[in-house]
């Protein structure tokens, strides 16, 4: 029997472990995981089967198409589409993830995990941005400009598709995922700030209403589990009183930074 190879993730504090006897599989999920490989014990241990790697855009734009089932039930996550079927067991941490060799099915599956499991916890669409312990995530749609943003912050960008926000005794703090790109760190968090182009780099207040519309748009909300879409609500409205959310628009140039750290105008 083949040994099997072990690759293990901190994602914000959530140790999960890969286990597959495929070599193909670490060499996939290295790129995406790599700086976030630990020593730490796992929480949860997924052991990965599947068959054959995805070779073109063509085939991961299919994969990335099929529709995807999630459902928590009792202490059973399970995720299923036409070429991912997974299953874990919340109580005891062990599951099974049968997926073609790519980082799409681990994806999913992580994202449903920090989800549901991370406590006083938010998933957010966007780019976080850290300095001195202070961080800003920069939320927006697809094309808003987040991974523009994170490569022209330099080593101040920590990532540029999805963040975990998490409350706590002292205050919100801001934790880098690696979806697309990313690499550890975080730190207090100091601002949401919503993306926007525009002719020069300016922060604007925005009112309540439209903060909440826009940055409910870019939670990744666990609708698959009602009790954890019940606390990520509460979270949310905590969120918009706690920390202040802002405007940012920007141009294309490493001079934002000023702007994004910046106070928000009255």
């Amino acid at each position: 029997m083949p040994a099997l190879r072990r690759f293990t993730v901190d994602l914000a504090g959530l140790a999960v472990a890969f286990e597959a006897a495929d070599e193909a599989w670490p060499a996939a999920l290295a790129p995406r995981y790599g700086a976030f490989a630990t020593r730490r014990a796992p929480r949860f241990v997924i052991r990965l089967t599947g068959a054959g790697e995805v070779r073109d855009a063509a085939a991961l734009a299919r994969l990335m198409a099929e529709p995807l089932a999630i459902v928590a039930a009792g202490s059973r996550l399970t995720l299923r589409s036409a070429s991912i079927a997974a299953a874990v067991e919340l109580a005891t941490g062990q599951g099974d993830l049968s997926a073609p060799v790519h980082r799409h099915g681990v994806d999913s599956l992580l994202r449903a995990l920090l989800a549901l499991t991370a406590p006083e916890a938010l998933l957010l669409h966007g780019a976080l941005a850290a300095v001195d312990g202070r961080a800003f995530v920069c939320a927006g749609p697809s094309g808003a400009g987040k991974s523009t943003l994170a490569a022209l912050l330099g080593e101040r960008g920590l990532c540029d598709e999805l963040c975990l926000l998490r409350r706590g005794e002292e205050g919100w703090t801001a934790h880098a995922l690696p979806f697309w790109h990313g690499r550890p760190g975080g730190g207090r968090l100091a601002g949401v700030r919503l993306l926007a182009h525009g002719p020069d780099h300016e922060l604007r207040r925005l009112a309540p209403e439209a903060a909440r519309r826009r940055l409910a748009a870019e939670v990744v909300w666990p609708t698959f589990a009602p009790e954890a879409a019940e606390r990520a609500l509460d979270l949310f409205a905590r969120l918009l009183v706690e920390v202040p959310v802002a405007e940012l628009r920007f141009r294309p140039d490493a001079g934002v930074w000023p702007a994004l750290a910046g106070e928000v105008a009255a």
